[in-house]
C-alpha cells in the first residue's frame, strides 16, 4: 500500500507518462511527414538504387531522433508541445548517436513490448528502455530535478483503461485528421 507521498509521486508520474504518450504520437506522426517530404524530393531525383530510400529514412530518422532533440537540448517536437524533455539521469550532454540508437531501439522495444499498454515504469518516469540508456523524461517546467536511484518504485499502469489518456488520445487523432484534411484541401 502506498503512502500520501508515493501515491504524489505516483499520480504526478502518471501524469507525466501521459504527456509521453502524446508527445510520441506527434512525433510518430510528424516523422513520417518529414520523411514522407524527403522520399518525394529523392523521388524526384530518380535515383535507381533500392537502398536510396532506406538511407533516406535512416537520415531522416537521425535528424529528427537525434540532430533536433540535440540542438532543442532534449525535446522533440511533441516534446517541445507538452513540455517532455529527455535527459540524462547523470546530466551530462546528450549526443546525436546516442539519442538515435535509444530513439531507434527504444521505438520499436517501447511499441513491441507494450503497444502503449499496460507496462511497468518507476517512480523516475523510466520505462526499461530508459533504465538502459540512462535517460527519463521531465516535464521542462520542474527546476533542480535530482534523482535518487535508490528509491526506485515500480508502478504498472494500464493506458487503455484511463479515461484521461484515452481523451488525449482522441485529441491527438482529432488533430491528426484535421491535418490530413487540410492537406487535402491545399492538394499536398
Amino acid at each position: 500500500m502506498l503512502n500520501d507521498k508515493q501515491e504524489k509521486q505516483k499520480d504526478k508520474i502518471i501524469h507525466l507518462i501521459r504527456q509521453r504518450i502524446i508527445s510520441s504520437i506527434i512525433d510518430f506522426y510528424l516523422f513520417g511527414c518529414i520523411a514522407s517530404f524527403f522520399l518525394y524530393i529523392v523521388g524526384l531525383a530518380h535515383f535507381n538504387s533500392d537502398l536510396v530510400p532506406w538511407l533516406t529514412l535512416l537520415i531522416t530518422f537521425i535528424f529528427y531522433f537525434g540532430v533536433i532533440v540535440k540542438i532543442s537540448d532534449g525535446y522533440t517536437l511533441g516534446g517541445f508541445l507538452f513540455k517532455v524533455k529527455i535527459i540524462k539521469m547523470d546530466h551530462s550532454n546528450l549526443d546525436i548517436l546516442f539519442l538515435s540508437k535509444r530513439a531507434f531501439i527504444g521505438m520499436f522495444i517501447y511499441l513491441a513490448s507494450c503497444s502503449f499498454r499496460c507496462t511497468k515504469f518507476n517512480s523516475l518516469g523510466q520505462f526499461k528502455f530508459d533504465e538502459k540508456f540512462g535517460t527519463t523524461v521531465i516535464n521542462s517546467r520542474e527546476k533542480n530535478v535530482f534523482f535518487d536511484q535508490n528509491e526506485k518504485e515500480y508502478y504498472e499502469y494500464d493506458y487503455l483503461l484511463d479515461w484521461q489518456t484515452n481523451k488525449y488520445i482522441v485529441y491527438a487523432f482529432f488533430i491528426l485528421i484535421l491535418f490530413l484534411l487540410f492537406g487535402k484541401i491545399i492538394g499536398v
